[in-house]
């Protein structure tokens, strides 16, 4: 598994908020990603303008914790991204896959502080 594999997999998972646990789950090649690994991938995309890293407070139960997630940017600013990479990804496949609701693997308060946060729209 290449870092490129993993950058291609967070462009290619549905949703436009991606989690550690979201590929896990989509992605059987990924089972043992790390992390470290998800957040390398994630940075270079940050780098490479398909998005950015976003820290999520989660407060329930009575406790907080932080999750990182890459929130996608928007298919009409990626234009030159995909342009510059296109082994990743097509814009065809990126906005099909930007335009799906937030996984199942994201729940509760975190799903709900997303929302808070104006990652995605209430409806998602």
């Amino acid at each position: 598994m290449t870092r490129r594999n993993i950058m291609a997999a967070i462009l290619m998972t549905s949703s436009p908020v991606i989690l550690h646990r979201s590929l896990n789950a989509r992605w059987p090649f990924l089972s043992m990603l790390s992390v470290k690994q998800y957040l390398e991938a994630a940075t270079q995309l940050s780098a490479q303008h398909f998005g950015s890293l976003q820290t999520v407070t989660n407060s329930g139960a009575g406790r907080r914790s932080y999750t990182k997630v890459f929130v996608k940017a928007h298919p009409d600013t990626v234009h030159s991204a995909i342009a510059a990479n296109p082994d990743l990804c097509t814009l065809e496949d990126y906005t099909k896959k930007y335009n799906q609701p937030l996984p199942k693997v994201i729940t509760g308060y975190k799903r709900e502080a997303i929302i808070q946060m104006g990652l995605v729209a209430d409806t998602a």
